[in-house]
């Protein structure tokens, strides 16, 4: 998360855990979200626009049922999942959102 977002200095205060797990999920939320609103040939190798949504699908559930996540952003999200019993709804709802 870059200093410029408002949200980077209130996260500061939150311990070194808490803050990588709140960084991790929203990293991944903007990873999805730019790959779903960007055009197929702006994201090289990850699928974007329509073919966005199954791909990121299937990398949640990846996250979520211990397999090896396929995206930088999925690595870094899938051990807070059960350390902060991330609820996979909410992820489904960014993806459909």
């Amino acid at each position: 998360m870059a200093r410029k977002t408002s949200f980077y200095y209130s996260f500061l205060v939150l311990p070194a855990d808490q803050r990588r797990a709140v960084l991790a999920v929203w990293d991944f939320c903007r990873a999805v979200d730019d790959a779903i609103d960007e055009e197929p040939s702006t994201l090289g190798d990850l699928p974007a626009g329509a073919a966005a949504v199954p791909f990121w699908r299937a990398e949640i559930a990846r996250c979520f049922d211990g397999a090896m996540p396929a995206t930088a952003q999925g690595r870094r999200l899938q051990p807070f999942v059960t350390k902060f019993n991330l609820p996979r709804r909410a992820f489904d709802d960014v993806i459909d959102g």
